[in-house]
């Protein structure tokens, strides 16, 4: 499109039945610089030609909005110039040319691609391409000659059809593309054979252009994410003894005056000292924990239920901060591609488990412990030291009035005034949950086995000098299986590769 200057332009999208929609397009400037590209998606060399009506000193940038790779002044006296540059330094992946003036004003700008055919893929082999129900799956894993020597990935094989394709993210989409332009058409690929054109119309429509030089001279260094800036976990301890009986409502406790030390009971060699008033901050090596484990603090002292411990989690608001900015996406529903694969045939029949009813109070609490390690025995005493691991203790309640081992002679009750939820308590990190993959070899069960994921691992070292294997079953789900492995590599990129074999049914 060569718009004219005076001329109005449009455009309109036609919504079937429905009414069309149109969009004015800005007014065309009389005068001033364009900037073409041809060909976007490119290797080692981009062809770029820019025109202009008026001699004017021009800067062109090339960078991706966190690094500058180049700026080459033009000197524009001809109306065409026409440029190749070298971009073989340039990190693979997309980058952007900014047209500037001398106040670093942009006119146009064109998002490409670089070194597309220098992908990292795996090589992904079977000793088959067809397995029986229960047979041993023997893989090998290899990256290729030019890629570094040595990678990390994870391994998955999963029944085909239980990956949707519009739910589709693999790890080289998604670190060359999505990452910075969103969401992208459905697509089985998007640097596969055949893939170069598509990707160049994805370029012309995702461009970013989403700074203008109005915002970038107004931005201050307030405005950028502070370098020095940390999120981590801490808290304070407080001193919990004497609770004054005149108040109401809850009640932390009071802040110590003396540095105390908090052992994590998930790894009791790891010793946390606080201030003086009690603040404290966790290593990160304090916060990891098995799956499915929490990690617990708890106080070295006399009695560790004279301190209550209170975590300050720094991703709270964080999380709700982006929450807030969140936009729900609508997903179809509907049932996989194939899902006949999941039907039990006719010969075969389930086995239906009667109805189990589980009743409860509630309680998660170990031996009626709350958060807090407060319980009260079955003698109604708050803490009874006598009955600290009784099933039948039961976690007290807030506001309640319960005897204490203190006033027990006296006959005197005290009231309950609450504890703080998960004080001392949280949910750590851990690396992945771990899957334990059936040996048929070892095991045989007349049971059917509809596992559609056979395989994973989240782990496994890779090298482009030697072959990795390994090896699982199949269960007894019959149709096609997708072996999907991706990971990074040791030149700060990804890798990706997949194999398909398929199950029929054993004699």
């Amino acid at each position: 499109l060569t718009p004219k200057a005076g001329h109005s332009y449009s455009l309109k999208l036609y919504n079937g039945n429905k009414k069309d929609t149109s969009y004015l397009l800005p007014q065309p400037l009389t005068a001033g610089p364009t900037l073409s590209v041809n060909d976007a998606v490119v290797n080692d060399t981009l062809t770029v030609t820019i025109k202009d009506n008026q001699q004017e000193k021009l800067y062109l940038t090339g960078h991706n909005y966190r690094e500058v790779f180049f700026t080459k002044p033009l000197n524009m006296t001809t109306g065409v110039k026409n440029l190749e540059l070298a971009i073989s330094d340039l990190p693979k992946g997309l980058a952007e040319l900014t047209l500037t003036d001398s106040l670093g004003r942009p006119f146009a700008e064109r998002l490409f691609f670089a070194h597309y055919d220098k992908r990292e893929p795996l090589m992904v082999t079977t000793d088959k391409d067809e397995y029986t129900t229960r047979q041993k799956v023997n893989v090998k894993i290899k990256m290729d000659a030019n890629m570094p020597n040595s990678g990390l990935v994870s391994v998955a094989c999963v029944q085909e059809n239980r990956i949707s394709l519009n739910k589709k993210n693999d790890i080289e989409s998604y670190f060359y593309l999505k990452h910075d332009l969103g969401e992208l058409p459905v697509r089985e690929s998007y640097f596969g054979a055949g893939d170069k054109k598509y990707l160049e119309d994805i370029l012309l429509i995702k461009g970013w252009s989403r700074y203008t030089w109005m915002d970038m001279l107004k931005a201050m260094p307030d405005d950028t994410i502070k370098q020095n800036s940390y999120l981590s976990f801490g808290g304070d301890v407080y001193w919990i003894a004497d609770r004054p009986r005149s108040f109401k409502g809850d009640w932390l406790g009071e802040p110590i005056k003396h540095s105390v030390d908090i052992v994590n009971l998930a790894q009791p060699l790891n010793i946390t000292t606080t201030t003086k008033t009690g603040a404290f901050t966790l290593a990160d090596s304090n916060l990891l924990t098995l799956p499915g484990k929490w990690v617990n603090l708890l106080v070295i002292g006399k009695d560790p239920k004279d301190y209550r411990t209170i975590i300050k989690d720094p991703y709270v608001s964080f999380d709700k901060a982006l929450a807030s900015r969140a936009i729900p996406e609508d997903h179809e529903t509907r049932p996989p591609e194939n899902s006949s694969y999941l039907e039990i045939p006719e010969n075969e029949h389930a086995h239906h488990l009667k109805e189990v009813r589980i009743n409860g109070n509630g309680d998660d609490g170990l031996y009626g412990m709350n958060a807090c390690g407060d319980y009260v025995c079955r003698f109604n005493i708050l803490n009874c030291p006598n009955h600290p691991h009784e099933p039948d203790n039961k976690p007290p309640v807030k506001g309640q009035y319960y005897y204490t081992p203190a006033n027990l002679l006296a006959g005197n009750k005290t009231q309950y005034l609450g504890c703080v939820a998960n004080a001392g308590k949280f949910k750590g990190v851990y690396y992945a949950q771990e899957f334990y993959p059936v040996d048929y070899d070892k095991e045989s069960s007349s049971l059917p086995d509809y596992v559609s994921t056979v395989y994973w691992n989240y782990r496994l070292k890779v090298s482009s000098l030697r072959d990795t294997g390994l090896s699982f079953y199949t269960s007894d789900i019959t149709g096609r299986f997708k072996i999907v492995v991706q990971g990074i590599t040791g030149k700060e990129g990804v890798t990706y590769g997949e194999k398909i074999f398929n199950v029929v049914k054993g004699k």
